[in-house]
C-alpha cells in the first residue's frame, strides 16, 4: 500500500502525472511529459580516498537479496520526496523494495530525497537513513538515479563506564526517551578481553557503533572498537592506542575518517582502520577531553591550554588551530558537540 501527498499547488495538467507514480515494473507506459525514474539506493565507499566513479562508490545496492545479506538494517518503508521549481514538492511512500520505479514530471532539475525507515525491532543503532541527489529528466526517457544513503537518525546509545566496578562496563541502547527497546552489551558479550570501559561513542554512515575504550594501564585494551549493531557477539578492532586509554572519538561520516584521542594525543585513520596517520600536530593544546566534527570536516576539541579550559577549532587537514574559546566561566569542559558547518 502506498500513499501520495501533494505539498504544493501545481498546475492541473500535472495532476494526472503525479497519480502515475509507481513502484511496479508492470506499468510500462510513460505518460506524456513524464520521465520514468529508476532509483537505486546504496552506501558510500568504505575507503574515503579510493579513486572510484559514482556507481563504484555505491558499496552495495539495496536489491532484495542484498537486504538480507549486507544492508545495514531491515527497513519497514521508504519515503521519496521529489521537488522542482515548477512542480513544488511531492512525497510518496513505498514498501521496502530494492529499487523504486516512478513516473515523474520531466524537467531540467528534479531533486530526490529518499528516506529509509528502519524496521521496529531491528538491532541497528540507526532509526533511519537518508540520501539526496538531483537529475535532469528528459520527457519520455528512462533515467537511472543512484542515491547514496547515509545515516539520518539514530536510537540512543550510551557508554556506561562508571563506577569502575561491574556491571557498569557496558553500553546501553534504547529506542527513544520512553526507554523502549532497552538492551545492554558488556565486554564479555562482545568478546572483549580485559576491563571494558566504554568512554565515548559515535556512528559511521552505516549506523555502526564505534566505542572508545579507556581503562587503567594493565587492566585492559586501549583501542577503538566497532560493533555492527547492539546484538553483535564479537567486536571489530579499528585502532589501537598502546598503553594509553582512548577518551574521545569523532567520525567524519562524509569523508570516512575516524579521529580518536588520548589525554594529550590526536590520531586519525579511515573508518575501517586503514591508513592510520598516527600522531597529529596539536601545538597549543595541552589536554583533550572531547571531540566533535562539523559538516566541513573541521574538528572541535574540548580540553585545556596552560591550565585554562578551552574549546579549540582545529583544521585536521593542515593540522593547525583555527581559533579558540576560553572564559573564566568555562571550568573543566569535558566534551563538545557541534552539527553542521559552524562558524
Amino acid at each position: 500500500m502506498k500513499y501520495a501527498r501533494r505539498l504544493a499547488l501545481i498546475p492541473a495538467a500535472l495532476a494526472v502525472l503525479i497519480m502515475t507514480f509507481s513502484c511496479s515494473d508492470s506499468e510500462h507506459r510513460i505518460p506524456f511529459g513524464a520521465t520514468r525514474v529508476v532509483i537505486n539506493m546504496g552506501l558510500p565507499a568504505e575507503t574515503p580516498d579510493a579513486e572510484l566513479g559514482l556507481i563504484e562508490r555505491i558499496r552495495q545496492l539495496f536489491v532484495p537479496d542484498a537486504i538480507a545479506q549486507s544492508a545495514p538494517a531491515a527497513f519497514s518503508s521508504l519515503l521519496v520526496r521529489v521537488t522542482g521549481a515548477d512542480i513544488g514538492a511531492i512525497e510518496e511512500s513505498f514498501g521496502a523494495y530494492g529499487t523504486i520505479t516512478m513516473n515523474v514530471p520531466a524537467g531540467d532539475l528534479r531533486v530526490f530525497e529518499v528516506t529509509a525507515i528502519v524496521a521496529p525491532g531491528d538491532p541497528s543503532a540507526a532509526a533511519s537513513f537518508k540520501g539526496t541527489t538531483s537529475a535532469t529528466l528528459p520527457a519520455g526517457a528512462t533515467v537511472n538515479v543512484p542515491v547514496v544513503m547515509g545515516l539520518n537518525e539514530t536510537k540512543i546509545v550510551m557508554p556506561d563506564p562508571w563506577p569502575f566496578l561491574p556491571p557498569n562496563y557496558r553500553i546501553i541502547q534504547i529506542n527513544d526517551m520512553t526507554g523502549a527497546g532497552y538492551i545492554i552489551r558488556t565486554g564479555p558479550e562482545i568478546s572483549f578481553a580485559g576491563n571494558f570501559i566504554p568512554w565515548d561513542i559515535d556512528y559511521d554512515a552505516m549506523g555502526r557503533i564505534y566505542i572508545a575504550t579507556n581503562c587503567p594501564p594493565t587492566l585492559g585494551l586501549h583501542r577503538v572498537i566497532r560493533v555492527n549493531n547492539i546484538n553483535d557477539t564479537a567486536y571489530y578492532p579499528v585502532a589501537d592506542n598502546g598503553p594509553t586509554g582512548v577518551i574521545a572519538l569523532a567520525i567524519d561520516r562524509s569523508r570516512g575518517y575516524l579521529y580518536y584521542a588520548s589525554a594529550n594525543a590526536l590520531m586519525r585513520c579511515n573508518i575501517d582502520g586503514t591508513n592510520n596517520i598516527g600522531l597529529m600536530t596539536i601545538s597549543g593544546i595541552d589536554t583533550i577531553t572531547g571531540l566533535s566534527i562539523d559538516g566541513s570536516g573541521v574538528l572541535y576539541i574540548s580540553g585545556s591550554f596552560s591550565t585554562d579550559s578551552t574549546i579549540f577549532r582545529y583544521d585536521p587537514f593542515n593540522q593547525v588551530i583555527m581559533n579558540t574559546y576560553s572564559s573564566p566561566n568555562l571550568i573543566g569542559a569535558t566534551d563538545v558537540m557541534v552539527h553542521g558547518p559552524n562558524i
